[in-house]
C-alpha cells in the first residue's frame, strides 16, 4: 500500500499548513503529518491549534532549534522516510533557516515534492518549487471557524435580534436622514436599558421614537433585550453583515456577525499575577467582541461597525447659586472615539495572521464633522492624527458618504 507524508513548519502563522492540509486529505485521506516545530511553538500549542482546525490524526512532531541549520538537519534524519512512496513537504512556515534546511534536505530526494504558499494570495495559488516549478490552485477553502481555530480560537456565536433585512435597511437609511439626531434623549433611556427590557412608562416615553424609525416591536407595549441591542447600534452591523453576505455570496460558514471570540492568554508571563501580589492566577480567557468577521478568497476580513466616532457623554459639576446653595449642572461633553476603536483594531488585527484585513465602518461624514464643529482646525488635527495612526496600522477607515456612493461591498474592501 502506498503511504504519503505530509511536512510542515510550524510558525504562528497557521493558515498555509491548513490550506495544504485540506489540499492533501482530499487525495490521500490516510496521510501521516510531521510537524517540524520548536519549543516555543510547544508552549503555545501551534501544533494542537493546526490539528483541531484540520482534524487530522497520525501526527508526529519534531522539535528543532528554531535558529540551528546544522540541529535541523540533524533532527530531520532521525525520522525513517522509508516507508514512503510521497513526501510533501510545505516550507511555507517556520523560521528561515528551518525553510532552508529542510528545502536542502529535500531538494535532492526523489520520493519529495516542495511547495511553498505565498502570502495574501488573492488569486488562491500555491507554488511548487521541486522536483519541478508549477502553479496550482486550491481546491479546497477554508471556513472562517477553521479559520479561527487554526489561530486558537473558540467562538461563541451570540444571539441575533431576529430583525429582518428590510426593516434593518429602514433603520439605516432614517439613521442616515438624521431622524435619530432627533431623538438623544430616547437614546440615552435604551442604552441605559442594554440587555434588559423595556416597558409600562419607559416604553411610553419611546412612543414617537418607535414611530419615527418606522419600528413596530415584536410585543405590543414592549422592548426586549435584543431588540434594545439592536436599536442602540447593532442594527448596523447587522445591515453591513447582510451586505457582505450578498454581495460576496457568502455561505453561513464564511460570516459571522456580532460574535464573542476567546483565546487563551499567551504562556510568556512578562507580570506573574503569583509573584508580584502572591494570589493563584485563573486560567485566562480573553475575550473580544466581533462587529462582522468573514473569509473572502482565503483571507480574514475584520469590520469594526461605529454607527458615529462622536460621543456625547454627560458631566454633572457642583454650582453655587446667588444664594449660596449648592446646585448641580449638567453639561454635555463630546468625545471622538475613532483613536480607541482604532487601537481595540489594531489590537485584534495582530492576532488573526499577517495578512488579516481590518476595517472601521462608520455613518461619521468625517469633513462634515470637521466642518460643523465649534473647533473645526483641532477636530482636523485630531482627524489627521487619526487617520495617519489607522494608515500605519493598515486599518481602512470608511465613514458616510464612502458607504452611500458604494454600488457593491467590494467596492470598499
Amino acid at each position: 500500500m502506498k503511504k504519503t507524508i505530509l511536512i510542515s513548519l510550524i510558525s504562528d502563522q497557521t493558515l498555509p499548513n491548513i490550506q495544504l492540509i485540506k489540499e492533501v486529505k482530499v487525495i490521500n485521506n490516510d496521510c501521516d503529518y510531521l510537524m517540524i516545530t520548536t519549543e516555543s511553538m510547544e508552549k503555545k500549542g501551534i501544533v494542537n491549534h493546526i490539528v483541531d482546525a484540520t482534524g487530522i490524526d497520525n501526527v508526529n512532531r519534531t522539535i528543532v532549534s528554531h535558529d540551528s541549520y546544522i540541529d535541523i538537519k540533524e533532527a530531520i534524519s532521525q525520522y525513517d522516510f522509508s516507508d514512503y512512496d510521497k513526501i510533501i513537504v510545505n516550507i511555507t512556515g517556520g523560521t528561515k533557516m528551518m525553510e532552508l534546511a529542510v528545502f536542502d534536505w529535500f531538494k535532492e530526494n526523489d520520493k519529495a515534492e516542495i511547495y511553498y504558499i505565498p502570502g495574501n494570495n488573492k488569486s488562491l495559488e500555491y507554488y511548487q518549487l521541486r522536483p519541478t516549478n508549477q502553479k496550482h490552485k486550491f481546491t479546497q477553502s477554508s471556513s472562517l471557524k477553521e479559520y479561527l481555530t487554526g489561530y486558537g480560537f473558540r467562538i461563541q456565536e451570540t444571539e441575533s435580534s431576529g430583525i429582518s433585512k428590510e426593516q434593518t435597511k429602514i433603520i439605516f437609511e432614517k439613521y442616515c436622514d438624521g431622524v435619530f439626531d432627533t431623538h438623544k434623549e430616547d437614546l440615552i433611556l435604551l442604552r441605559n436599558f442594554r440587555n434588559r427590557n423595556i416597558s409600562n412608562e419607559n416604553y411610553n416615553k419611546l412612543h414617537n421614537f418607535l414611530i419615527d424609525i418606522d419600528y413596530t416591536p415584536k410585543e405590543e407595549g414592549k422592548l426586549n433585550s435584543l431588540e434594545i441591542n439592536y436599536l442602540t447600534g447593532e442594527w448596523f452591523e447587522e445591515y453591513i453583515g447582510s451586505i457582505v453576505k450578498s454581495d460576496l455570496n457568502l455561505s453561513d460558514n464564511e460570516i459571522l456577525v456580532g460574535a464573542k471570540i476567546y483565546s487563551n492568554s499567551e504562556t510568556k508571563e512578562l507580570n506573574s499575577i503569583k509573584s508580584l501580589i502572591d494570589v493563584e492566577p485563573k486560567q485566562n480567557q480573553v475575550e473580544n467582541e466581533i462587529d462582522v468577521m468573514f473569509i473572502y478568497n482565503n483571507s480574514l476580513y475584520v469590520i469594526e461597525c461605529k454607527t458615529s466616532i462622536i460621543n456625547i457623554i454627560k458631566v454633572q459639576k457642583e454650582k453655587k447659586d446667588k444664594n449660596g446653595n449648592i446646585i448641580l449642572e449638567t453639561k454635555e461633553k463630546i468625545q471622538n472615539i475613532l483613536g480607541e476603536t482604532i487601537y481595540k483594531s489594531d489590537a485584534l488585527k495582530t492576532k488573526f495572521g499577517l495578512f488579516a484585513k481590518s476595517y472601521i465602518f462608520t455613518l461619521t461624514d468625517f469633513k462634515e464633522y470637521i466642518r460643523n464643529s465649534a473647533y473645526p482646525q483641532n477636530n482636523e488635527r485630531s482627524m489627521i492624527v487619526n487617520i495617519n495612526r489607522a494608515e500605519v496600522s493598515k486599518i481602512k477607515l470608511i465613514d458616510k458618504q464612502q458607504i452611500l456612493q458604494a454600488k457593491n461591498i467590494q467596492d470598499l474592501l
